[in-house]
């Protein structure tokens, strides 16, 4: 009997995009059925990014698309947030970001890492620091329990 044939790097990418074990797992055993060496590659692929070593500098400008959504995905992974602030608007371009949203999602994954400021915005840094600063605090600062 022949294996059934499997595009390797499209499950392992799809396989990346999940950050339940149990949801990976599963998502695994039903795209890899009947091919065990393949789940077992694939397995041992992702397992070898599972390491501390491996983690995400999370940049909130990186995302012009539906960024919190992405955001979401790898908030757990997230080591270090870099919140970008545009104003004056942007250099490049602008983002209008919710950082009580984005907040909200790095702590409903336990996030306890620093932020750090990039402003990339026209506006005098004397007067746009500070205010990207109080809205940083604003948003990151300490919540009740």
């Amino acid at each position: 009997m022949t294996k059934p044939a499997i595009d390797i790097r499209a499950v392992f990418d799809r396989a990346l995009e999940i950050a339940s074990p149990a949801e990976r797992a599963a998502y695994l055993d039903e795209a890899c059925a009947g091919n065990d060496e393949a789940r077992r590659k694939i397995a041992e692929l992702l397992s070898a990014l599972d390491g501390a070593w491996l983690q995400v500098t999370l940049d909130t400008g990186n995302f012009l698309e539906d960024p919190y959504e992405k955001l979401e995905k790898l908030a757990a992974k997230a080591v270090l947030v870099q919140a970008k602030t545009y104003y004056g608007g942007g250099l490049w371009y602008s983002l209008e970001l919710d950082y009580d949203r984005i907040a909200a999602i790095l702590r409903k994954h336990h996030y306890r890492g620093y932020v750090s400021l990039e402003f990339e915005g026209k506006e005098d840094p004397a007067t746009a620091l500070p205010k990207s600063l109080a809205m940083l605090r604003g948003a990151f600062g300490a919540r009740e329990q």
